[in-house]
C-alpha cells in the first residue's frame, strides 16, 4: 500500500513521477485510489482510468472534472455526469486580463522590456488568436525561459512572439488533424 509520501506526491502535483516510478509497484491500485479519494485533501489528480469502478458511483461528494477532451469520455462516464458546464471562448478583455495577470508582476519587478508596447500588441493582434488561459500561461512562461536561455535579462516582445507563433502553429495543425479525423470517421460510418 502507498505511504504518506506517495499520497503527498499526488496532492502536490508530482503525480507523473510517482506514476512512472511507483504506481506499478502498488499491489492494488483501485484500493489505493479509493483510499486516497476518501482523504480530506483537495485538488487531487485522480487516475481517470478508474472512473468506471462501482465504488465511485456510491461515493458521496462532489468530483470536479475539467477537460477539453470530451470526445474521449466513455459512455459510462457520460451517464454519471450530473452537471456539465461549457465555458465560452475568452473575450478580448478576458484574454488581455490574463496576459496582464502574468506579465504585470514581471513588469513590476523590472523583468519586461517595453511592457506598454507588448500590451498594445496583445490588444491589437494577439487576442484574436483565441488562446485559453493555460495556453497564455504556457506562452509567457516559455517566452521567459527562452529569453533567459538567450542571455536576456528581460522578457521582450520578440521572445513572446516566437513562442506564440509556435503555439498558434501547433493549435492550427491540431485542429486541422482533428477535423480530418472527424471527416474520416464520418466516411467510415456511412
Amino acid at each position: 500500500m502507498a505511504n504518506n509520501t506517495e499520497r503527498n506526491a499526488l496532492v502536490s502535483g508530482r503525480y507523473s513521477n510517482l506514476r512512472e516510478n511507483r504506481l506499478a509497484e502498488i499491489a492494488n491500485p483501485k484500493q489505493f485510489f479509493f483510499e486516497y479519494l476518501n482523504t480530506t485533501k483537495v485538488n487531487t489528480l485522480l487516475p481517470v482510468g478508474h472512473l468506471r469502478t462501482p465504488k465511485l458511483t456510491l461515493t458521496q461528494g462532489i468530483l470536479v472534472l475539467t477537460t477539453n477532451q470530451i470526445a474521449q469520455f466513455d459512455v459510462a462516464v457520460h451517464s454519471r455526469i450530473h452537471i456539465a458546464i461549457r465555458y465560452k471562448d475568452l473575450s478580448k478583455d478576458q484574454t488581455i486580463a490574463i496576459f496582464k495577470g502574468f506579465l504585470g508582476p514581471l513588469a513590476q519587478k523590472g523583468r519586461v522590456k517595453n511592457y506598454e508596447e507588448i500590451v498594445d500588441w496583445l490588444e491589437e493582434d494577439v487576442w484574436k488568436m483565441k488562446f485559453d488561459g493555460r495556453q497564455i500561461r504556457n506562452i509567457i512562461t516559455s517566452a521567459l525561459n527562452l529569453a533567459r536561455a538567450q542571455g536576456k535579462d528581460k522578457l521582450d516582445q520578440r521572445s513572446i512572439k516566437s513562442v506564440l507563433n509556435n503555439v498558434k502553429d501547433f493549435k492550427d495543425e491540431f485542429i486541422r488533424q482533428y477535423e480530418k479525423y472527424r471527416t474520416d470517421q464520418k466516411g467510415m460510418a456511412e
